[in-house]
Formats: C-alpha cells, structure tokens, sequence
C-alpha cells in the first residue's frame, strides 16, 4: 500500500536523437496510468545548442484598423529545455510588408531567433451611412436640405478624416418636378470605393 512501480513499454525516435519513452505507472490501489518521458543523448552541462524555432515564411493579412495579428503555435524545440518563446506580432492599421522576428531562449540563455514576412492588404471597400431617409420627397418650389452622411473603413477607421473624403454626386431641383438620385461615394487610400444612394422625389402633389 503506498507504493508505485513502472513497467517499460516502449520507446521510440520523435526526431533526430531525441526519444519518447512510454511506460504504465502503478500506485496504491490507483489503476495504472500512461506515462511519456523524453529520453535524450546530449549532456547540458555544458549547454552550448541554441533552441530550434520556427516561423512561418510568410503571412498574409487583411489590413484591420487599430487590430493586431500574431503567429500562433510557433514552433521550438530544445535539447535541455526552453526557458522563454516571444510572440510575434503585427500590428496593422496601413498596407505594406513588413519583417517581424521572434526568438526563443533555452534554460542556458542560448538564444535562436526567425522571421516571418508580412503583407497586409487592403481589398475590402469602404462603408458609407446615410443620415435620414433614403428616399425624401419634397413639393414644388420647397427646399432641400442634405440631412447628412458618414462612413468607415475597415483599414482606415472612422472620423472627420474620413467624413470628409465623401463627395456627394448629383443636384436637387426643387423648380422641377422630377426624381433626383444622389450618390454619396468614399474612396479609401488603396483606392476601393464604397457608394450608398439616396433618391429625393419632387413633385407637386
């Protein structure tokens, strides 16, 4: 009672001159439990190998405002331990290439860095909101006023440096009885164009 014994079952390479070991564990009254042990050749004392990492070569993004993208499951391995693995983020907010690193540092502060190339794009188009109705109707002889607009991009954000890249496209003839569509157009930097309309319908009845 109280004590624990092990039964080798196997081992078996998992890389070059590295091991896993697997064995059954008994303890007490417990059922016997599946264990895995790395078994390993190299000495670590000295440790002089530097870890293995890594990255992806290269990532491609769409450009979010105010995000940020990180590689996730990095890659590392160390003879005698790793003691530190660095993330590796990219913040986004303009479109370009970029080279980020990421390093990792074993338990005696060996060091070994990778880099990934990142391409973060801009292809989706911006989104323009109209304020009030979109179909207005006025009378004869009235007068129309513009109740306003507004928009986002998913790259750029939103705000007054945005509003005011909006140019509104087409008149309002309040003397003449008509349907008069204007086009509210927002054209980011990379160059996609987002529309939204609005129709304002004169007539004397």
């Amino acid at each position: 009672s109280g004590t624990s014994w092990s039964s080798w079952v196997d081992a078996a390479p998992v890389a070059a001159k590295r091991y896993l070991a697997t064995y059954t564990q008994e303890s007490g009254s417990a059922p016997p439990q599946a264990v895995y042990r790395r078994l390993n050749p190299f000495s670590c004392s000295p440790d002089v190998t530097p870890p293995v990492l890594h990255c992806p070569a290269a990532i491609t993004v769409e450009c979010v405002y105010s995000g940020q993208e990180t590689v996730g499951n990095l890659e590392y391995a160390d003879n005698c331990g790793i003691n530190y693995v660095s993330s590796q983020p990219q913040y986004i907010g303009q479109p370009g290439t970029q080279t980020h690193s990421a390093y990792a540092t074993d338990t005696s502060n060996n060091t070994t860095f990778c880099s990934t190339e990142w391409t973060v794009r801009d292809t989706e188009a911006p989104s323009v909101y109209l304020s009030g109705p979109e179909v207005m109707r006025i009378p004869v002889g009235g007068t129309y006023t513009e109740p306003g607009y507004w928009g986002e991009d998913g790259c750029e954000g939103y705000g007054p440096w945005i509003n005011s890249r909006i140019r509104v496209f087409g008149t309002v003839d309040t003397s003449v009885s008509n349907a008069y569509q204007l086009e509210y157009r927002l054209t980011d930097r990379s160059g996609n164009i987002g529309s939204v309309y609005r129709w304002v319908i004169v007539s004397d009845y």
